[in-house]
């Protein structure tokens, strides 16, 4: 199932078919502080109704870090994304990289498939505002945000923007978030910046939340040119 969305853009659609194909798609890297988001969701992922806010192509790969779910929804501004995704999930494919990363947690093949067969709804609507979708009278018993709040753009649109997330979740529901903190010569060249993200303004966005918080991580990339550092936290209602 998935919301109305406007006609596909091909240079869109092509650029993400790209990103796809080019993350975790024939092996696992190690380094980029992507492990660190692993094991968050390990540790503290619960089974149940799972929406990923900002999904990109890339719900399937964190699905081998999870339990199985019972309903996954897949959130992103981006139409073409949400395509390319829809398309994976009704394909046979098993790319390697993300069997490699679920073999750290004892999920395989049948695990994927699973996920693949639980994730039956597409919304495409910008998760940094306000919910118009269906999606703003859905409540989760697990909602990640990864990578998405690293472009929310300030600390108080940070901390808004973490409010509004947290209220689709369910009585003990857990919301799981990283950041990719940009380099400064990335930062100049994307004309963006992050680098306010820390655990002092991730403390107090769950704390205005009403949530508590679980975990808070910095996990640093062997590569630095692109990415200074992961922000990784976890909290429940």
């Amino acid at each position: 199932m998935k919301d109305r969305a406007p006609p596909l853009d091909p240079e869109a659609l092509s650029k993400w078919r790209r990103y796809f194909h080019d993350n975790f798609f024939e092996d696992f890297e190690n380094g980029t502080g992507t492990e660190a988001v692993m094991s968050a969701l390990h540790a503290h992922a619960g089974a149940g109704v799972w929406a990923d806010l900002g999904s990109g192509t890339s719900t399937l790969f964190w699905s081998m870090c999870v339990p199985p779910m019972t309903e996954i929804h897949a959130v992103d501004i981006s139409a073409e994304a949400l395509h390319v995704l829809e398309t994976f999930s009704a394909s046979t494919t098993e790319p390697v990289g993300y069997l490699q990363a679920g073999s750290i947690f004892g999920h395989g093949s049948e695990h994927l498939r699973h996920q693949k067969r639980t994730l039956g709804h597409f919304h495409s609507c910008d998760a940094l505002r306000p919910f118009s979708c269906e999606l703003g009278l859905k409540r989760f018993d697990l909602v990640t945000a990864i990578g998405l709040l690293s472009l929310s753009g300030s600390p108080d649109r940070f901390r808004e923007a973490f409010r509004e997330v947290s209220r689709t979740l369910r009585p003990g529901g857990t919301i799981i978030c990283a950041s990719w903190i940009l380099s400064d010569s990335h930062a100049r060249q994307r004309g963006i910046r992050n680098d306010f993200l820390a655990a002092d303004l991730q403390a107090i966005a769950v704390h205005e939340a009403g949530l508590n918080l679980l975990d808070m991580c910095t996990a640093i990339p062997v590569d630095q040119r692109r990415y200074s550092r992961v922000e990784v936290f976890s909290a429940r209602a």
